[in-house]
């Protein structure tokens, strides 16, 4: 599978016992609707990111590729100023280097975006800071 920001070869890695694809030349992180769930259930979310993924609003088209779809072009989502690439077929969400780190600081807050159903309360941070932790 190839990076959707350099084409370059995804790396399997893991973080907090889920599958993710890493990019070794730009630090992009590929997240799957799967291992996002796996995520969420560890946290006790009760959440469908991918019907949220299709009913964000304010997205737009991004001119990468699906990771897991390559016939697919990814969605841009603005998540409290930090923009987002998620497929809407297949639910997997692509984080260039340092967009989760930025996305931290907005999680108290609800955002206008696929993350506006969460709450720190809810785990989002715990979630999130998982992936890079």
């Amino acid at each position: 599978m190839k990076c959707p920001s350099c084409s370059k070869k995804l790396k399997k890695t893991n973080a907090s016992g889920v599958d993710t694809l890493t990019c070794t030349q730009c630090d992009g992180l590929w997240v799957s609707h799967d291992s996002m769930a796996a995520l969420f259930n560890a946290e006790k979310l009760e959440l469908d990111l991918h019907d949220l993924i299709r009913k964000a609003p304010n997205k737009y088209l991004s001119k990468r590729n699906c990771v897991s779809c390559p016939d697919q072009i990814l969605k841009i989502i603005d998540s409290g100023g930090v923009e987002i690439d998620a497929c809407e077929k297949c639910g997997g969400i692509y984080f260039d280097e340092n967009e989760i780190k930025a996305m931290l600081p907005h999680t108290h807050t609800p955002i206008n975006s696929i993350l506006a159903a969460f709450t720190p309360r809810d785990g989002l941070g715990r979630v999130l800071a998982s992936l890079i932790y």
